[in-house]
């Protein structure tokens, strides 16, 4: 395996800087794109790239994440070997992995170190899923990959832990994870460049005003009004649900129509996740609870994080779940993880103007 995928491993050289990269894809006329971290490349005026141990080409940025530490490269021309950013595998702790790179800039063929999976988590800094490891990795490992021991690639390695409040640390390596990168890939390639906010003293992003214009739906066939801005698209095309989204579709609103009849004492909000969304990649259930109300009946929430379409972002749902009898209401709220900011205001006071009739 190691073998395998040493080919699509790169040496990535900058004026300032080296590290390590991959081939993830090839392009029309014998051109293909490179993968690494944006600290890599960050400030270059040139950038090299050595491919396979062999030959050498001419790096252009094409796009990056200075919030993820991604950065895509364009190299041609030549016969490359892609590695697939595809793969099913659940990322779990225990499992075996290798990490391959170039660490301090050694010359020669890249190295090869094994461990585990320690930790599978999201980092707010990076804003990020990341996969933690205790694969030895140095500097100059940044932007290389990391494998499970079948070749499937689980992540980029980008950063370590080396001392914490003074004390050394052994074996914190970590990984923006393949979910991460997927959401944001194909906008890099097609040149977006994401930079960190300049230092100001006022915060940034600013959320969304919420004393903008706004619409009332009322379904009075079901039962319930809700508000929505103006500028929101509404799709009640399907009589299972109606769908409230942002232009962007970086947000949207939920409301499925009564008629899911379940027993409250056995069911929870939970399996009508994997019921009803099977389509999409369940990522971690973050907080969930149950209240019981005066009246007899029972509600659910639930938050938690998915992928519906890996080309369009990673996202935050908040879930809740009314059942009286055995009538059940859902309303489910997503945003982009990366919007999340911006639309937070708008969409508290979505859920604010509910009212069942």
């Amino acid at each position: 395996m190691v073998e395998q995928t040493k080919a699509s491993v790169v040496r990535v050289s900058t004026t300032n800087s080296s590290g390590t990269g991959f081939v993830f894809e090839t392009t029309g006329g014998g051109a293909a794109l490179v993968l690494t971290n944006f600290h890599v490349i960050e400030g270059a005026s040139t950038v090299e790239v050595r491919v396979n141990d062999a030959n050498t080409f001419r790096g252009k940025v094409l796009g990056y994440d200075a919030h993820r530490d991604l950065a895509v490269l364009e190299i041609c021309c030549g016969s490359f070997q892609p590695l697939s950013l595809g793969g099913s595998q659940i990322i779990k702790t225990g499992l075996d992995v290798v990490a391959i790179g170039y660490p301090l800039g050694i010359a020669g063929s890249a190295t090869v170190t094994r461990g585990i999976v320690s930790a599978y988590r999201y980092d707010d800094e990076y804003r990020s899923w990341v996969v933690q490891t205790d694969a030895p990795i140095n500097p100059g490992n940044s932007g290389g990959p990391l494998l499970l021991s079948s070749g499937e690639l689980i992540g980029i390695n980008t950063f370590i832990i080396r001392e914490d409040y003074g004390v050394s640390i052994d074996g914190l390596g970590f990984a923006i994870s393949r979910q991460s990168i997927r959401g944001v890939l194909e906008d890099l390639k097609r040149g977006a460049r994401f930079d960190l906010p300049s230092p100001s003293p006022t915060p940034a992003p600013t959320p969304v005003q919420v004393t903008v214009g706004w619409r009332t739906f009322d379904n009075r066939e079901f039962g319930y009004t809700i508000k929505i801005p103006l500028d929101w698209e509404i799709d009640d095309s399907d009589k299972g649900y109606v769908l409230f989204n942002s232009r962007d579709d970086f947000a949207g609103v939920v409301m499925f129509v009564p008629g899911y009849r379940i027993s409250s004492s056995e069911r929870r909000l939970s399996s009508y996740i994997e019921e009803l969304r099977p389509d999409y990649e369940l990522m971690e259930v973050l907080d969930k609870s149950t209240t019981f109300f005066e009246t007899g009946g029972e509600g659910s929430f639930v938050r938690y994080r998915s992928q519906y379409d890996p080309v369009l972002c990673i996202q935050d749902n908040y879930d809740w779940l009314w059942v009286y009898d055995t009538e059940a209401y859902w309303l489910n709220i997503n945003v982009c993880e990366h919007s999340y900011l911006e639309y937070e205001a708008v969409l508290n006071a979505i859920y604010d103007s509910l009212i069942f009739n």
